[in-house]
């Protein structure tokens, strides 16, 4: 039950589901929110941390595929990571936004109407954490804002 409610097959205006809708938005900024209300007192205390969020393409480009939800949802969590760089910076925090397209993954191959035979063709999930430790890495005197991420298309 929870799985579908993650991937709601309700996605645009003409199919409003607000109990699904709102699943997903409490999920995708609430989650989001609690983890970073957790952690910026530690993170204040030692003047230093970095928090990578997993955004989407579809917060910048809007995907029917994805759905109104969904996007919206993955707009407020790359306000929300910017609206950290800007006030939590004098801290030493740091904040990414990682924006990749589709991702190879198994919820993904759930989607209504989902042609599996394209998950070799997509970002795979190594690539999103690959990137993630890419700017854990960084020196902690550069704030990487987002990263937008695309399958090279064949």
């Amino acid at each position: 039950m929870q799985q579908r409610r993650l991937n709601i097959p309700r996605r645009r205006w003409a199919d409003l589901d607000w109990e699904s809708w709102d699943t997903l938005l409490k999920i995708n900024i609430t989650g989001a929110l609690n983890v970073i209300a957790a952690c910026l007192p530690i993170m204040r205390t030692q003047l230093d941390g970095i928090m990578i969020h997993t955004s989407s393409w579809a917060y910048r480009f809007h995907s029917p595929i994805g759905g109104v939800p969904y996007g919206a949802s993955k707009h407020a969590l790359s306000d929300i990571s910017a609206s950290l760089n800007a006030e939590e910076g004098a801290n030493g925090i740091r904040s990414t936004a990682l924006c990749p397209a589709e991702v190879a993954t198994p919820l993904l191959a759930k989607r209504p109407g989902f042609d599996v035979s394209t998950l070799a063709q997509m970002i795979q999930p190594q690539d999103v954490a690959q990137t993630a430790l890419y700017v854990a890495q960084m020196n902690p005197s550069v704030a990487v804002h987002e990263i937008l991420l695309a399958p090279v298309r064949r």
